[in-house]
């Protein structure tokens, strides 16, 4: 450049953070010098883990800038259809707490921007879980036979891919031993109640309680059942008692 077209300065920052510029013309510093430009990475911004969303109920995240550098957060989720509302509350250090509730049980897309810069792997898939829709068939426990063996299918009617896991306990407190294996793509419970009384039924999927947790399966034995005081002779017609 020139006294008559001005100059132009370029560089490259290669550290996040504060630089320092100092300006001279005729080895006097310009008005305004030194100049301190904050240098940002938004690939440094770091997202997550996202642990698993379930319909309805607040999801909450981790999301860090503590060493992007200086500059503005702006995180979005989109839904198939709609886009929960986003806060954002800071944590100190750089480091913020994101929360939203999924309105409905598509996949959503965690978008996440560091000065309106998009952040490296995003958008971010999250599978939704809508445990409305599990199924277990509570049928069979309802009222069973002691020292018998009771299977309780669970069905995730096509949920996102999650572990089931129940837990059983007797009409003492004490709990009963219980097997919980794959069957297609779903899962049984299986177990042997050995006393007679209420069982509690306790089945989860992907850590949430599937409809109808914690169920009461009632337990009997037909071999303790006594009949007494049997009327030996009886009379045509006539009622007779035990």
């Amino acid at each position: 450049g020139s006294h008559a077209s001005g100059f132009r300065v370029d560089y490259t920052p290669t550290e996040v953070g504060r630089h320092k510029i100092d300006v001279q013309y005729a080895d006097t510093d310009i008005q305004g010098s030194p100049f301190f430009p904050e240098a940002w990475d938004a690939s440094k911004v770091k997202v997550g883990p996202i642990g698993k969303a379930v319909l309805g109920q607040p999801l909450s995240f981790p999301v860090s800038t503590s060493e992007a550098g200086e500059g503005e957060l702006r995180v979005e989720v989109r839904g198939h259809t709609s886009s929960p509302d986003t806060a954002i509350r800071p944590r100190g250090h750089g480091k913020y707490e994101v929360t939203c509730v999924p309105q409905e049980s598509a996949q959503h897309y965690v978008h996440v921007h560091f000065n309106d810069e998009p952040v490296m792997g995003t958008p971010l898939p999250i599978d939704i879980f809508d445990i409305s829709v599990v199924r277990a068939n509570w049928n069979v426990a309802q009222l069973v036979p002691v020292n018998h063996l009771v299977g309780i299918d669970l069905d995730p009617s096509g949920m996102p891919e999650g572990n089931g896991d129940a837990k059983v306990t007797d009409p003492y407190g004490a709990k009963c031993p219980c097997r919980v294996r794959r069957q297609g793509q779903g899962y049984v419970i299986e177990y042997t109640p050995t006393h007679v009384g209420p069982y509690t039924v306790d089945i989860q999927y992907a850590g949430q309680h599937v409809p109808g947790s914690p169920f009461t399966s009632n337990v009997f034995d037909a071999s303790k059942v006594k009949i007494t005081d049997v009327t030996k002779m009886a009379l045509i017609g006539k009622e007779m008692g035990f």
